[in-house]
């Protein structure tokens, strides 16, 4: 038989042993072939136990967390454990570290190693927070969300147990909330909420655990697009889509602004000053009579008119419209008038002039003499 230098202690180990044993046997017992036979056999396990120790420790596979705390020797699997929970098709099984915190979802298995120098693991064993401790057997993962703490530790053939290793995880199985918020001029109106070209449309993102990782949308069909802010520039009505992911992975169903479409109305207001009489035209003029009332209106058929101004013989500013207009003075006279409507779009300036002429002519007669 041949020995190494790497087999001598533990070859001390077992013949003392075996030495201790043979001196406690009755003498009348003590059969010499046996007793070599038996130390043969011994020095052989122990030959065999050394060699399996010095062959490397199995690894984790890839997406699979290998753990490792201070103080301690990394943990490495030789058993496996029925899963703890069973996790979502949908879920990304990612591990993720803030630099602080680790994250992970319920897709995320964890695979716990050991080995050992000398007489080989027996088993490894693992507790979630305050649970018992259960046997490794395969990969687990975990169900419930918010901090986990993950306790493991490896037992040797010869019972040695390992100090308690704690890996500490974050379950987060839930995407981030999205909410949209219009910036700018916006009326909703019968199931569509109406928007100018200089509107726009904010996008935020909140995740309780791992974080926001991004926001994304998307106009009408079109593909998703990363960004948190929209301006519409083509007039219509139009629907927005958008979404956010974590730093896990995990998506947000997809939303619409109130559930509602949106049209970018970038059509201004039509104005018209309408008369009680119609006024008489003479020599490119118009003429009108004192007790003519004047009224303005305004249409839009986008978001509706918001309000309308007039401006009264050029004077002063616009001002709100609020009462059909009388002029009681004659001579001539102007009315200016516009519209906007409820996203900020300006009609162009209607303006009619007008004579006030309520005076009748004065007509004489005279004799004109015989030649």
């Amino acid at each position: 038989m041949h020995f190494t230098k790497q087999t001598i202690p533990a070859l001390v180990v077992i013949l003392a042993a075996f030495s201790l044993s043979a001196q406690q046997l009755p003498s009348k017992a003590a059969d010499s072939d046996a007793l070599a036979t038996e130390a043969e056999s011994k020095v052989n396990k122990a030959v065999e136990a050394t060699q399996e120790a010095k062959k490397p420790a199995t690894t984790g596979t890839a997406n699979q967390a290998e753990t490792r705390t201070a103080g301690s020797a990394t943990a490495r699997s030789t058993g496996s454990t029925t899963s703890t929970t069973s996790s979502s098709d949908s879920l990304s099984p990612v591990l993720y570290n803030d630099g602080r915190m680790n994250y992970a979802t319920s897709a995320t298995k964890f695979q716990l190693t050991a080995a050992d120098s000398l007489s080989n693991i027996d088993y490894i064993e693992y507790r979630i927070d305050d649970s018992p401790f259960m046997r490794y057997n395969e990969p687990f993962s975990i169900d419930q969300e918010g901090p986990r703490r993950i306790v493991y530790r490896a037992v040797d053939k010869a019972g040695n147990r390992e100090a308690d290793n704690v890996f500490m995880v974050t379950i987060d199985n839930t995407p981030p909330t999205v909410t949209a918020n219009l910036n700018g001029p916006s009326y909703p109106r019968d199931g569509v909420t109406y928007v100018s070209t200089s509107t726009k449309i904010e996008l935020y993102a909140k995740d309780v655990y791992s974080g926001v990782k991004k926001i994304e949308y998307a106009i009408n069909d079109g593909d998703f697009v990363e960004g948190n802010s929209i301006v519409l520039d083509q007039p219509g009505r139009q629907r927005v889509r958008y979404r956010a992911s974590d730093n896990l992975n995990n998506v947000s169903a997809e939303q619409q602004i109130a559930t509602m479409l949106l049209d970018v109305d970038n059509t201004t207001p039509t104005v018209a000053i309408r008369t009680s009489r119609r006024p008489v035209e003479f020599e490119g003029k118009k003429y009108a009579l004192r007790d003519t009332i004047y009224t303005v209106e305004a249409v839009d058929e986008g978001a509706g008119i918001d309000k309308i101004l007039v401006r009264i013989d050029g004077e002063g500013d616009f001002q709100p419209y609020t009462t059909p207009i009388q002029f009681s003075n004659e001579g001539p006279h102007s009315i200016e008038a516009k519209a906007i409507d409820r996203v900020g779009n300006e009609s162009e300036i209607a303006k009619l002039d007008i004579i006030t002429d309520d005076d009748p002519p004065t007509s004489s007669i005279k004799v004109v003499g015989q030649e």
